[in-house]
């Protein structure tokens, strides 16, 4: 256990957040690592360790008006969205 303020020593980072880009490149997947890995198995995958991230990871293929495909529940890239398309 962690208190505040303390820091974590000798550990690796778990990332958990992930795309994958279908093989025409005109759709890309995102979700958990874990989804990610289970429904694309043998794709290459960009893996980023907050939904933030992986937000920037994959502003280019919006702004280029790919298909982008949810296949998890993230809270912050739906809320993100959600505020975009409103103004």
């Amino acid at each position: 256990m962690l208190w505040a303020g303390q820091k974590l020593k000798g550990a690796c980072v778990i990332s958990q957040f992930s795309y994958v880009i279908d093989e025409q490149g005109n759709e890309v997947f995102v979700g958990t690592e874990k989804d990610i890995k289970e429904m694309f198995p043998d794709r290459e995958k960009h893996i980023f360790n907050t939904e933030e991230e992986l937000l920037g990871g994959i502003r280019n293929f919006r702004e280029n008006e790919r298909i982008i495909s949810v296949v998890s529940d993230l809270p912050v890239l739906n809320e993100h969205w959600k505020d975009k398309d409103n103004m």
